[in-house]
């Protein structure tokens, strides 16, 4: 079973991103992070955080993914997904690495 969290997802920079979720109407979460190179900068005001069974957001971690034409998908290791439709096109598409940090409020 997986827990969706709504929110939004924008990078900062050619090499940073940050993302603003709410679980469960009642807890915040917060993942920065920094990509391996230099790659468009992006915004999604319709971004989803997937979090799995038993996979908890808080903490450091890497991740892998894909920027297309319309969407963000951000995979971490510890079992959390982020979906993230396009507010405008990022074309081409490229695939994306590096690191992240999770927390809660």
């Amino acid at each position: 079973m997986s827990i969706l969290a709504k929110g939004i997802l924008r990078s900062s920079s050619a090499a940073t991103f940050h993302g603003n979720f709410l679980l469960n109407n009642v807890h915040h979460v917060t993942v920065s992070g920094r990509l391996m190179g230099n790659f468009p900068t992006f915004l999604s005001d319709s971004a989803m955080l997937v979090l799995k069974e038993g996979s908890h957001a808080a903490g450091a971690d890497i991740f892998s993914g894909r920027i297309g034409c319309d969407e963000v998908v951000l995979e971490f290791g510890n079992g959390i997904k982020i979906q993230a439709a396009l507010d405008n096109p990022v074309c081409p598409p490229v695939s994306v690495s590096g690191t992240s940090i999770f927390s809660q409020a």
